[in-house]
C-alpha cells in the first residue's frame, strides 16, 4: 500500500501517539485493579487486627429530642447520651454514646467496644470496604488516564503549531511563485 501524500509525518506521528496513549491507558487496568484488591486487602486486615467486641448499653438519661431546622429538615438523628455498659470480666463502666435522638432512659443500644472497653465505631460492613477497593481502583485508572489524556493533548497542540508553522511556510511559497 502507498502512503498517502495529503498525510505529512507530523500527521502520522500523531496517529501513532494516539494508539500509543490507548494502548497505555488500556494497560494501565489490571494495574489499578491490582491496586485496588491491595487497598481492599489491607483495609480488611486493618479491620481484622482491631479488637472490638459488640455489647449493649443502657442509657441513664434521655436523649435530646430531634433538632430541625426552621424548614423543619432534621438536623442529626445521632446525640452524645450517658449510658452503662458491662465490660468481659464482668464489671459495669458508664461513659457517653452514641444514641438515636428522642431514645429513652432504660433504652438498650447496640455498641461496640475496644480491648479497654471504650466505646468504638461500629466496624464497616464487608460491602464497604469492598466499595472502597473498587473506588481506588477507578480512580488509580481515571487519574492515570487523565495524566496521558493531558499529554496526549498537549503534545497534540504542539504539533498543531508544528502543522501551522509548515501550512504559513507553504503558502508562503505558493504566494512568491504567484508573484511576478
Amino acid at each position: 500500500m502507498t502512503p498517502n501524500p495529503l498525510v505529512r509525518p507530523v500527521d502520522r506521528l500523531e496517529s501513532a501517539l494516539l494508539v500509543f496513549v490507548v494502548a497505555l491507558v488500556l494497560a494501565a487496568v489490571p494495574f489499578a485493579c491490582a491496586f485496588g484488591s491491595q487497598t481492599y486487602a489491607d483495609r480488611r486486615a486493618a479491620e481484622a487486627a482491631t479488637d472490638r467486641r459488640p455489647a449493649t448499653a443502657v442509657l441513664l438519661a434521655d436523649a435530646p429530642p430531634e433538632a430541625v431546622t426552621p424548614q423543619g429538615v432534621p438536623l442529626d438523628s445521632r446525640a452524645a447520651v450517658v449510658a452503662a455498659w458491662q465490660l468481659a470480666d464482668g464489671s459495669e463502666r458508664t461513659g457517653t454514646i452514641s444514641a438515636d435522638r428522642g431514645t429513652a432512659k432504660g433504652t438498650r443500644v447496640p455498641v461496640w467496644l475496644d480491648a479497654t472497653g471504650n466505646p468504638v465505631a461500629p466496624p464497616p460492613q464487608p460491602g464497604d470496604l469492598v466499595v472502597v477497593g473498587v473506588m481506588t481502583a477507578l480512580m488509580t485508572w481515571l487519574g492515570f488516564s487523565a495524566v496521558v489524556g493531558g499529554a496526549f493533548l498537549a503534545s497534540r497542540a504542539l504539533l498543531d503549531r508544528h502543522r501551522r508553522a509548515l501550512w504559513d511556510r507553504e503558502w508562503a511559497v505558493l504566494h512568491l511563485r504567484r508573484t511576478p
